[in-house]
């Protein structure tokens, strides 16, 4: 995928898809259906919204990004995912001061909510939860 074609929401799925796939080698049914839902509320109002498609086509998009940077390595995962944390905070950082921080905030929560699914929260995902929290410059959750 093209970076000038990727929006704040795209680095989001990718972001929250990426947290559920490489923190623990897999991804747990549970966190995928949790991914696409929340996915899903980030679509809301946006050309992605429609309530009649039997599928999700942003969710399509995410994947298949997520899969072609796989393919190409530990290095281009590592650009992507710094590109998608910065592209996350500056599309928080374009709002109000209280609706940023709520953003963030909620952003933090699910991850949280994600990492919780297989009922133990990993090093490696307390490890992601503090990146973003550095990049968003909030401060990090005891978790």
């Amino acid at each position: 995928m093209k970076t000038e074609s990727v929006t704040p929401i795209h680095c989001m799925g990718f972001y929250l898809y990426a947290f559920g796939h490489q923190t623990d080698e897999k991804m747990h049914f549970m966190e995928k259906a949790q991914w696409w839902a929340q996915l899903k509320n980030y679509a809301v109002g946006t050309p992605w919204e429609d309530e009649r498609l039997p599928f999700n086509p942003l969710a399509d998009e995410v994947i298949d990004w997520y899969e072609e940077v796989c393919e190409l390595g530990d290095e281009e995962m590592k650009k992507t995912l710094a590109f998608c944390m910065h592209k996350i905070n500056g599309y928080f950082n374009e709002q109000s001061a209280v609706e940023s921080k709520a953003g963030k905030m909620r952003f933090i929560g699910e991850l949280i909510d994600m990492a919780k699914i297989d009922g133990e929260i990993k090093e490696s995902e307390k490890a992601w939860i503090n990146a973003i929290c550095e990049i968003f410059e909030v401060d990090i959750p005891d978790v």
